[in-house]
């Protein structure tokens, strides 16, 4: 199953079968020390973040859940500052640290804020105000930054507090 799951993410003729790939290894999240060798999927679902289709991309993103965030920093990193990657590889990118409950995601997000790649900057913001709906002022988001850095700001409980108030407002 596990040599299907990777011809399945690297078919990139086949959506339909990556998307079923990506959900697969989604549902390891909580069990991903039962994947053997799961390194091997870090390189097929970063290929799927550069690609140009964005809801596959959003389902490799949520499946680079199976790993701790310093597992594919450099990764991410790597397609967020790399001149030759698409804009919308970047956003994807973005997205798969946006979702991450990661207090150095957040530190990341931050600092991507003062890129000088406008598309990077405008989708830190955006992908911030999914944490926190603070807006763009980068002075608050630098209070918030030296928070995190001191251990007074704790990165769940605001994600909780801020989901559960859109939860009410839905509601």
């Amino acid at each position: 199953s596990r040599v299907i799951l990777l011809d399945a993410l690297k078919s990139g003729d086949n959506i339909s079968a990556a998307s079923s790939a990506c959900k697969a290894i989604s549902k390891f999240r909580s069990a991903s020390n039962l994947i053997v060798k799961r390194d091997d999927f870090i390189q097929p679902l970063m290929a799927i973040l550069k690609g140009p289709n964005v809801d596959l991309a959003r389902l490799a993103a949520e499946a680079t859940l199976i790993f701790n965030y310093r597992e594919i920093k450099s990764h991410l990193e790597q397609i967020i500052k790399n001149n030759e990657t698409t804009d919308l590889a970047k956003k994807n990118a973005i997205y798969a640290l946006q979702i991450r409950p990661d207090r150095e995601t957040i530190l990341l997000l931050i600092e991507l804020m003062d890129s000088s790649n406008p598309v990077v900057s405008s989708a830190a913001i955006d992908a911030l105000q999914e944490w926190m709906p603070i807006g763009s002022n980068r002075q608050d988001w630098q209070k918030i930054r030296r928070d995190i850095e001191r251990g007074k700001f704790d990165v769940i409980r605001e994600r909780i507090l801020f989901s559960q108030d859109k939860i009410q407002k839905l509601n």
